[in-house]
């Protein structure tokens, strides 16, 4: 009876472990073809997404140039965050914003001023000038029809705040809005990337395959 018995556990205990095996490689399988789909489809998705968002300016009244675009929400995956992630030291990513401005001054007025340098041989003139604003700095000279620019520094400060807004009476969108500081700067493109990670830990596939192997582990155990 004893014999029958044994010879019966060790029956479920090799239908178990060969159950829950098939589960392990089902999970992993499935795991690597949802990579799989996410690696070939990222770029196109991006630039699909990016292609039909409008980036729109206003002006505000201190004469900041305001621009907003939509934000790409993609499902936070390893893939996904290779294709977008550029710095190494970050484990993962969770926001991506590109931004590519242009600083342009219409007019500029910079007063000459005369220099003269005596020395024991030769007698130096040329021509200083110097403009400096919150946003620009510039100083240099002319010296025989050469403009010698001795420093050229471009100031500006970026504000960026992401955040869900209102589009209709039951639809919110989320956006990203970059303040430029500087009024002479304009943005010429900007993108936005959120990546949101809907599943709880246990949801994960790699610890249902963990879960999984854990516990056949300890049903083949003799």
């Amino acid at each position: 009876m004893e014999k029958i018995e044994k010879k019966y556990k060790d029956s479920l205990r090799s239908i178990a472990s060969m159950f829950l095996l098939c589960v392990c490689l089902l999970l992993g399988v499935r795991s690597c073809e949802l990579v799989k789909e996410a690696s070939q489809s990222t770029i196109d998705l991006l630039k699909l997404q990016q292609d039909k968002l409008e980036l729109k300016k206003t002006i505000d009244d201190k004469g900041r140039e305001i621009s907003n675009i939509q934000v790409v929400v993609l499902e936070k995956d390893n893939k996904i965050q290779e294709q977008l992630k550029e710095i190494k030291k970050l484990k993962s990513l969770d926001v991506k914003v590109i931004l590519d401005t242009k600083t342009i001054y219409d007019t500029l007025t910079i007063a000459l001023h005369d220099t003269t340098i005596i020395s024991k041989t030769d007698t130096i003139k040329y021509q200083k000038f110097n403009f400096n604003d919150d946003w620009l700095v510039i100083k240099g000279k002319i010296d025989n029809s050469k403009l010698i620019f001795d420093s050229l520094q471009v100031n500006n400060k970026y504000k960026i705040e992401i955040g869900d807004e209102r589009v209709g009476l039951f639809k919110k969108e989320k956006k990203v809005y970059v303040i430029n500081e500087n009024p002479h700067t304009s943005t010429n493109d900007l993108q936005s990337f959120v990546l949101n990670d809907k599943k709880k830990w246990y949801q994960k596939d790699v610890w249902k395959i963990a879960g999984a192997s854990l516990l056949t582990y300890f049903i083949v155990k003799p």
